[in-house]
């Protein structure tokens, strides 16, 4: 008599993965908190600022440069362009808020308008977001043009 046939049949089933946390590098680490540390400054900075003051653009500009190491670490071009055109757009929009007059807008937004306009310089949004998206562009072009490099290479070798 065949043994095999009596044998109870294999547990072919996947075996369930362990829920392990990834492991996260050490720049990783570092950029976090530093983007952390730098975000809590320009909060603590906002409180300690007059909005009449010279210096009320310094909490603007420390919350924007918080974002920095976070898109250092960033492998994608685009994420760094598309937060460069966002950060520009709001400088442009706070820009435009100080232009228009008082008299073109409905009476509940007049606080919101002169909040924003008192506490959120436009220029470190303007700027920032200008340098990230340049800096963004050219990272996709060197990136392209080293695939491009790439492509060619792999194909000019024989098999």
């Amino acid at each position: 008599m065949d043994e095999s046939a009596n044998a109870e049949p294999a547990d072919e089933s996947p075996k369930p993965l362990k829920n392990k946390k990834p492991e996260v590098n050490r720049e990783t680490k570092i950029a976090s908190w530093t983007a952390c540390g730098l975000w809590v400054l320009s909060i603590i900075l906002s409180f300690c600022i007059s909005p009449n003051s010279a210096q009320i653009w310094i909490p603007d500009a420390v919350l924007l440069l918080g974002f920095y190491p976070l898109i250092w670490i960033c492998p994608w071009s685009l994420v760094w362009i598309a937060w460069g055109i966002l950060t520009t757009f709001i400088g442009w929009f706070l820009l435009l808020l100080t232009c228009l007059p008082d008299a073109s807008l409905p009476a509940q937004s007049l606080g919101v308008k002169h909040h924003l306009a008192e506490y959120h310089v436009c220029w470190p949004w303007l700027i920032m977001g200008a340098l990230v998206t340049i800096c963004g562009t050219i990272r996709l072009i060197i990136n392209t043009v080293k695939l491009i490099q790439k492509k060619k290479s792999t194909r000019a070798q024989p098999s």
